[in-house]
């Protein structure tokens, strides 16, 4: 009697053309939503989403965390629709800025008053 066993690579090789095939439709679905449709006026499309999202997605939405104070997963996990990247702590390591030695400053701004 025939085996009826796959080799592996054979099953991951239809799973993946299975995945494929059944996300395909997807995409082509989430692309005419209506908020995605340029020719709509903005208050629809707006209302449109907005009757998509969660309470949660627009909490998330709406808070803007330190970007110091949260992890890659803590935007991900509370759908953050922003970081706040000032008055925090400088960049690490901290980017260095070219500075002209002091002579050569005062230099340039006596030569503009002469």
């Amino acid at each position: 009697m025939p085996s009826l066993r796959r080799p592996p690579r054979t099953v991951a090789a239809l799973a993946v053309v299975a995945a494929t095939a059944l996300g395909a439709p997807a995409v082509a679905v989430a692309s005419h939503l209506p908020y995605h449709d340029p020719s709509l006026p903005v208050a629809t499309r707006v209302a449109d989403l907005l009757a998509r999202m969660g309470l949660d997605e627009k909490l998330g939405q709406m808070t803007q965390a330190e970007r110091s104070a949260v992890s890659n997963a803590d935007i991900t996990n509370f759908r953050l629709g922003s970081l706040l990247s000032g008055g925090g702590p400088p960049p690490s390591p901290p980017i260095p800025r070219p500075r002209a030695p002091r002579r050569a400053r005062a230099r340039a701004v006596s030569a503009d008053r002469a």
